[in-house]
């Protein structure tokens, strides 16, 4: 039970975690670029995890070839085509359509739990999914039901969702012995490399690195450590102990969890925004105590 209260710990404070990336995003006022930004996030990112295991003395278990490659394949699923798919998607729709599409993510990765590992979908946990959906669409369209407009950009933010649960699926299925810290630094560092190129490609990444100013570096380490290594440890930590078809129904909590960083900063909510966070809370609470329930009552 302490175990799965830690577990569960952990999960939220990923999702926290993420949610003050929004924050931090909108402070660097598009410079870099948000492909540029992604890179020095990831790369920092990797650096940090490497020097870490470098200072550290103790050993780790022995991977083996397959092991390597699915861990590889994992950075390239849960952190290359994740940011990837979700710059370029937002460079073509709009922010609401992005975050109401990532509001599916409890579904998918629901969904996806039933095909790779069997779990039975009940009723009740639908019921719980829609309502947390209602309140994420609360929470981002402030109640304007014909604000959003379907662009061809959604589809890669669709991509992105995908990606993202199918990398916190198959984590559990692949690889559930290795320990979280090892696969926290193989995931980032194959991803980060991938984005690394990526951005390279697309963009002059060095030269916008160079014109930081303090605040957007500031920024960019935040995010880098917090947002990025706390946040994938305290992800996969939780994830391993859980299983995705648990762990996935936290993400509706990403945008309370940036209105509730913004209300700290000042910026308070639409009345309908406050709805929509109780909405939220009450749906994952649904969906999560019902079993709970259940299984009391079987016990009894």
């Amino acid at each position: 039970m302490q175990s799965q209260t830690f577990a569960w710990l952990m999960v939220f404070s990923a999702v926290f975690l993420w949610g003050s990336n929004f924050h931090a995003i909108t402070g660097l006022n598009h410079s870099p670029t948000p492909l540029s930004a992604a890179a020095f996030r990831f790369l920092l990112a990797a650096v940090i995890l490497l020097l870490l295991r470098a200072f550290r003395k103790k050993p780790e278990s022995v991977l083996t070839f397959s092991q390597q490659l699915k861990l590889i394949i994992l950075g390239g699923i849960g952190v290359f085509i994740f940011n990837s798919a979700m710059f370029i998607g937002l460079t073509m729709t709009s922010a609401l359509n992005g975050a109401l599409i990532m509001g599916a993510t409890p579904a998918v990765g629901l969904i996806l739990s039933r095909l790779v590992f069997g779990s039975r979908i009940r009723n009740w946990q639908w019921f719980g999914l829609l309502i947390g959906f209602i309140g994420v669409y609360l929470v981002v369209t402030k109640g304007q039901v014909l604000g959003v407009v379907l662009s061809a950009g959604d589809s890669f933010i669709a991509i992105s969702c995908l990606s993202g649960c199918l990398f916190t699926v198959l984590v559990k299925r692949w690889l559930p012995e290795v320990p979280a810290g090892q696969l926290t630094r193989w995931t980032i560092t194959s991803g980060a490399l991938m984005i690394g190129v990526f951005a390279w490609l697309r963009e002059d990444v060095v030269s916008q690195v160079m014109q930081l100013n303090i605040q957007s570096g500031l920024l960019l380490v935040y995010m880098a450590v917090a947002g990025t290594v706390m946040a994938y440890y305290s992800w996969l930590h939780g994830n391993l102990c859980l299983g995705p078809e648990k762990t996935t129904l936290a993400f509706n909590l990403v945008p309370v969890c940036t209105l509730l960083i913004g209300m700290a900063l000042g910026q308070f909510p639409a009345p309908v925004q406050v709805l929509g966070m109780v909405t939220v809370l009450v749906g994952m609470l649904f969906t999560s105590l019902v079993p709970f329930i259940r299984q009391k009552g079987q016990t009894a």
